[in-house]
């Protein structure tokens, strides 16, 4: 089983990993795999960047009638103060004829520790198989069940 997409940052508090943990030891079988691939957050970048408001661009793109379409993003405070938790907010800007800009509303994110990752793991039954790459946080989780 896969978790994908950036799944994990979406996810602000302990339990509802703790959720999602206990889920996927649950549809795992015994000896099985469950994989999560999600971008790694540093909290302290997450804290200096949701500080500053402007628009970043992450990724363009020609779209099947040449239109280019361009998607940016910006961190804004957590209006709750939360550590860890910024608000991230994305918009689409079609250039050319009929352009128009999507802007989203902001979602929450938050940065989670390796560390919290794998105790919520193992607390489930899942225990580390392969842990990749430092920039993004890639697991493989064997299932410990009988």
């Amino acid at each position: 089983m896969i978790a994908g997409g950036d799944l994990l940052p979406l996810f602000l508090h302990d339990e509802e990993l703790r959720l999602l943990m206990n889920l996927a030891a649950q549809l795992v079988a015994p000896g099985g795999l469950f994989a999560i691939d999600a971008t790694r957050i540093d909290p302290a970048l997450l804290r200096e960047a949701a500080g500053r408001a402007e628009w970043g661009e992450d990724v363009r793109w020609r779209a099947a009638d040449g239109s280019e379409i361009q998607r940016d993003s910006r961190l804004l405070p957590d209006p709750l103060g939360r550590e860890r938790v910024a608000q991230l907010q994305i918009r689409h800007t079609l250039h050319g004829e009929g352009g128009y800009v999507d802007e989203r509303e902001p979602f929450h994110v938050r940065a989670w520790s390796p560390a919290e990752v794998e105790g919520a793991a193992s607390s489930a039954g899942l225990q580390v198989a392969t842990r990749l790459e430092e920039d993004r946080i890639r697991w493989l989780l064997r299932s410990t069940h009988a």
